[in-house]
């Protein structure tokens, strides 16, 4: 998962890294909030990325005899946001209950919101909190 304007090919080289060293797993490059999708909102790009999630175990379970038992959620940037809400509705949903969570790995995601310009009255006082 990706951030702001964000697309798949940003996180490729991770992608090849895990296939390179994971044989054995499945791996998904989600691009369900590429681009202008991105900018929804965190709400709605998790729960669009939810139902993606849901559905592509769903199809992968349907097409393969061995069923996917764990998953592990990689974000860049907003996707660590995204991945975040998509936990909570999976959780809500008793996802978990059937799948096994792992790792959950956030890459430079803005987990505390990002900095106002220190120009700004509101940057003044919200930076120094």
């Amino acid at each position: 998962m990706h951030g702001m304007w964000g697309s798949t090919s940003h996180m490729q080289h991770v992608v090849d890294a895990l296939k390179t060293e994971l044989h054995e797993s499945v791996i998904h490059n989600c691009d369900v909030n590429t681009l202008m999708y991105s900018y929804q909102g965190v709400d709605n790009c998790g729960y669009r990325l939810f139902d993606d999630v849901v559905n592509f175990v769903k199809k992968y379970d349907a097409e393969h005899s061995s069923p996917i038992t764990s998953v592990s959620f990689i974000g860049y940037s907003a996707g660590g946001l995204f991945n975040r809400y998509c936990i909570g509705l999976l959780y809500k949903a008793k996802f978990f209950d059937m799948i096994k969570p792992l790792h959950y790995i956030s890459i430079a995601s803005p987990h505390l919101g990002t900095r106002s310009s220190p120009r700004t009255i509101a940057g003044k006082c919200m930076n120094t909190l």
